[in-house]
């Protein structure tokens, strides 16, 4: 292990590809950590909703091919259609909030947030670890925050 020091430059690039690789990191480099759990959460809750009821909506599927009653296939029929609307829903849901995510890193000034805390309002300094491009070496990133 070794102790590197960076001086970073925040660009909306950057923010663009981590919003795009994890809904809310694009919003937690830049600042604004709040709106970035909001973004990772509200986006992972809506995916597992919508892959949760298209099973279910399979399973209804299964049942009305499987069963004799007339009565009980039309049952089983009108329920995957109605999972089947409620998952196609959530995934809107869940897109959208990975759009938004993903304009907001890429738009949203550095450290604004009005739902958290800001950390470039001041001067100070970031710890966190990190991994080289080729893969081979980690390390701890030191971040100093400079105010101009």
């Amino acid at each position: 292990a070794y102790l590197k020091i960076t001086f970073q430059k925040f660009t909306p690039t950057e923010g663009l590809c981590r919003s795009a690789l994890v809904p809310g990191w694009g919003q937690y480099y830049k600042g604004s950590t709040t709106k970035g759990a909001i973004a990772l959460s509200g986006t992972a809750a809506f995916l597992i909703s919508g892959v949760l009821s298209a099973n279910h909506s399979t399973e209804m599927d299964e049942k009305s091919i499987s069963t004799r009653s007339n009565f009980n296939r039309d049952y089983y029929h009108d329920e995957a259609t109605k999972y089947h609307q409620l998952s196609c829903i959530f995934y809107g849901f869940a897109a959208g909030i990975y759009a938004l995510n993903i304009c907001d890193a890429v738009s949203a000034p550095l450290g604004h947030s009005k739902l958290g805390n800001n950390r470039l309002s001041n001067s100070g300094m970031q710890i966190e670890p990190f991994c080289h491009q080729d893969h081979q070496s980690f390390g701890i990133r030191l971040t100093l925050i400079l105010d101009s």
